[in-house]
């Protein structure tokens, strides 16, 4: 089995374009120019995920306000996805990665289980913050947002 290389702070983000649960198409170009949150969970409506997105739900207008996008992604459907967006009245978009292909380019483990892993790309596209931590749910929104905020003072 080989192993992607990890992507670190300084790395260029991964391009994607991919659907989220209610069918909009998003693309790193789409936030260029702002700050992008991108978390990567498990699966929809587990325990730990569900409180990981509400994490980032709670602090949503704290990453607004600092310029800063969030989107969340996960290897299940569009129905699974809205299905976890409603149960958690959650105001971002989880992204639809039913292939595989952004935890490819973006190097998230899935193996032997999915990983639980939190982006904050800047407005030039870089990388500027990476954080694993699989069952750290409150953790991932609490770092990214200080990291964030650190870094916009």
């Amino acid at each position: 089995m080989t192993f992607l290389r990890s992507i670190r702070p300084g790395d260029a983000a991964p391009d994607f374009d991919v659907l989220d649960e209610r069918g909009g198409r998003h693309s790193l170009a789409d936030h260029r120019g702002r700050w992008l949150t991108l978390f990567f969970y498990p699966r929809d409506l587990s325990p730990v995920c569900v409180r990981e997105a509400c994490a980032f739900n709670d602090l949503y207008d704290d990453f607004l306000g600092l310029g800063c996008d969030v989107l969340g992604c996960s290897g299940q459907d569009a129905e699974s996805h809205l299905r976890m967006s409603r149960a958690c009245r959650l105001r971002y978009r989880l992204l639809c990665d039913r292939e595989g292909t952004m935890r490819r380019a973006w190097a998230v483990r899935s193996f032997p289980f999915p990983r639980r892993e939190t982006y904050l790309v800047d407005p030039a596209g870089v990388v500027r913050f990476v954080f694993r931590g699989l069952l750290w749910a409150q953790e991932h929104a609490d770092r990214a947002l200080a990291f964030l905020s650190a870094a916009r003072a």
